[in-house]
């Protein structure tokens, strides 16, 4: 005999509805011969859309009648919590809605015997007598007076929420009385409404389903990261969405691996424990073999291999990711999460400012090192190089204006002109490939005067004004220009015994700072040459402008390379037999 599916039924009428008949053994419990509910339609397709979450609360009213006919209890503590609190927050809405405070309570005034002034304070009959009996320690009776106060208006709670609990169980007992218990909040909050102030009274558990309930299931990791992406190119556009997806990847990639691509809204702070842990064993620069495995096989071969493993600012980082990407689906249609799991982890220490400085800065004694080594002395360096004239000029840039590399190899030549008589680099975002980080319009830097004597300004116009200013760059499968070009400089670095950081191009920014401390400028100043919109700000320093003029004798006096006759004579040599 082939099962029937249930389906809406149709009534005289043409509307739709949900009807399930109720078991004779279990009518004495639900108090029904039959649950029936309009699905207030008579459209057939918005029938079977509605019919499925009132089939589903239907057959849970059944099932957990059968589970109390079998005499197995269907709520345990913590489900009686979660109800009482569901309870007071709907008691609160109710007196809300309706501004009827005074349903929970009335003012009484007293003289106070010492000063004899007046004073009121919210009475209850309701409380005073929940609290004389509880004081007798008599929970039958207080249970039974609980039901008396609260009974009609609990039931109707537990009618709204399809839940079957007999009066004369243990459950129903235990609600009355935890929900007795939060008459206080109820009337501590009405009686200061009344008076103009607000109060939350504590419903932290209400959310949370009971243990007869699934939540249900969510946005897999995978697919809310796919939506946060598409929400991030829509908001904030497709290059913003693409880098931080490139930032994010390892992160979120790992924690869906991690948990088995897991709903988003069943993972736990104690999954998120576990993760973070785990994350220190990782490996912090996995061979193209090793990254192929299966991420917990990437853990067991750094440890048999006793590889370096990833820092704790590297977990930090990830967790931190991880709970953008949380947030983020806070406000997903379908994720189904309701809060951030991550605020019940704890991160690892954040590294200090001070501590970042040196890992990435460039020490000021290792520049005669670097200016004076091959990469800047043989005249047979295109082929040590490969970078075009851009290998030879982008360190050059970077040491005397602080700018990002990406900002440097990425510029087109008409980027570098006069403007107010004064040469500058024209750092600009115009969303196709060259963008700043805080994304500025544009940022006009002065050109300092050692690379103008150099030849920078004519290398530019021998350029031409069209097309990029280093033409041999190439950009990696993510659009970066500098990217292998900071690679091979960072070789070179570690074969002159020079390497002291993490990102070799990078550290030239970070000496930056450093420099213009020496030559006595506040680090206000360095903001506006650097581009931090994030600069410490005087409320004078909101005033006035910063001419081109003024920002031009700062760069100028910042100390020349060493080395310069040579590389001036290097460079010479180099370009007369080396395209752009």
């Amino acid at each position: 005999m082939a099962l029937r599916m249930a389906t809406p039924v149709r009534d005289k009428f043409g509307t739709y509805y949900c009807r399930i008949g109720v078991p004779v053994e279990l009518r004495d419990i639900i108090g029904k011969r039959e649950l029936k509910r309009s699905l207030r339609t008579k459209d057939p397709n918005q029938a079977k859309v509605r019919f499925g979450p009132v089939y589903a609360e239907f057959s849970k009213t059944i099932e957990n009648a059968r589970r109390l006919l079998a005499g197995e209890p269907i709520l345990t503590s913590k489900d009686i919590e979660i109800l009482s609190e569901r309870w007071l927050r709907r008691a609160v809405d109710e007196t809300e809605n309706k501004a009827r405070y005074r349903d929970w309570f009335h003012w009484t005034t007293e003289v106070d015997p010492v000063t004899g002034r007046e004073y009121q304070y919210a009475d209850s009959p309701i409380l005073w007598t929940l609290n004389e009996t509880s004081k007798r320690g008599e929970e039958d009776e207080l249970a039974q007076r609980a039901d008396e106060v609260i009974g009609e208006d609990l039931k109707g709670f537990l009618k709204e929420n399809q839940i079957a609990l007999p009066s004369q169980s243990a459950e129903y007992k235990n609600l009355l009385l935890r929900a007795s218990a939060k008459l206080r909040e109820l009337i501590e909050h009405t009686s200061a409404r009344e008076r103009g102030r607000y109060t939350e009274p504590v419903t932290k558990l209400a959310n949370q389903p009971l243990s007869t309930e699934r939540a249900p299931k969510g946005l897999t990791v995978l697919e809310a990261w796919e939506a946060f992406l598409k929400k991030l190119a829509r908001e904030e556009g497709e290059k913003t969405a693409q880098r931080r997806g490139d930032d994010y990847r390892a992160s979120v990639f790992g924690l869906a691996e991690f948990l088995g691509n897991a709903p988003i809204n069943t993972i736990t702070a104690e999954n998120l424990k576990e993760y973070r842990d785990f994350l220190y064993s990782l490996p912090k620069r996995p061979s193209k073999a090793i990254k192929q495995l299966p991420i917990k096989e990437q853990a067991n071969e750094a440890t048999k291999q006793g590889l370096e493993t990833l820092s704790r600012l590297t977990v930090r980082n990830r967790m931190v990711h991880c709970s953008a990407l949380f947030n983020a689906a806070l406000d997903m249609p379908g994720s189904g999460l309701t809060r951030n799991p991550m605020e019940g982890v704890k991160l690892p220490s954040k590294t200090t400012r001070a501590d970042t400085g040196r890992k990435y800065e460039i020490q000021p004694d290792s520049l005669p090192l670097i200016f004076g080594g091959d990469w800047f002395n043989l005249a047979d360096y295109p082929r040590r190089n490969r970078f075009g004239l851009g290998g030879f000029w982008i360190p050059l840039i970077t040491y005397y204006c602080g700018a990002r590399l990406e900002e440097v190899a990425a510029m087109n030549a008409a980027d570098i002109r006069k403007v107010q008589d004064v040469w500058v680099l024209e750092f600009r975002f115009d969303g196709q490939g060259r963008e700043l980080k805080n994304l500025q319009s544009v940022r006009s830097v002065p050109i300092h005067k050692d690379l103008l004597q150099l030849g920078l300004a004519d290398y530019a116009n021998r350029v031409g004004p069209d097309g990029k200013l280093w033409p041999s760059l190439r950009p990696n499968p993510k659009g970066k220009y500098g990217y292998n070009l900071s690679k091979r400089f960072g070789v070179y670095l570690q074969e002159i015994g020079a390497k002291n950081s993490s990102k070799p191009m990078h550290g030239f920014r970070h000496l930056f700072p450093t420099l213009m401390r020496e030559i006595g400028y506040d680090d206000i100043t360095t903001a506006q040459v650097l581009g931090h919109s994030s600069a410490p700000r005087l409320q004078t320093s909101l005033y006035g402008s910063f001419s081109l003029q003024a920002r031009r004798r700062i760069i100028d006096e910042l100390p020349s390379l060493p080395n310069l006759e040579g590389i001036k004579a290097t460079l010479a040599e180099v370009s007369a037999s080396v395209p752009p």
